[in-house]
């Protein structure tokens, strides 16, 4: 089983898909105007959608390397 990926603080999802180079990831952005990148995913969690809110170390993708 692969590791799950976190977000790394509160968020909104902006986009989730291949992304380039990046492979599989995910993207929020955070109050502070700050983005989250997490590329390379194996797979994405389920139910996530853009637009969501994320929590952190809520489970936005699983560890591996596309």
């Amino acid at each position: 089983m692969r590791p799950p990926a976190w977000a790394a603080a509160r968020g909104k999802v902006i986009f989730i898909g291949r992304d380039g180079g990046l492979g599989n990831t995910v993207k929020s952005r955070h109050a502070n105007g700050y983005v989250s990148y997490y590329g390379h995913l194996s797979r994405f969690a389920r139910h996530l959608h853009v637009g969501q809110e994320v929590q952190q170390k809520q489970v936005v993708g699983y560890v591996g390397s596309t």
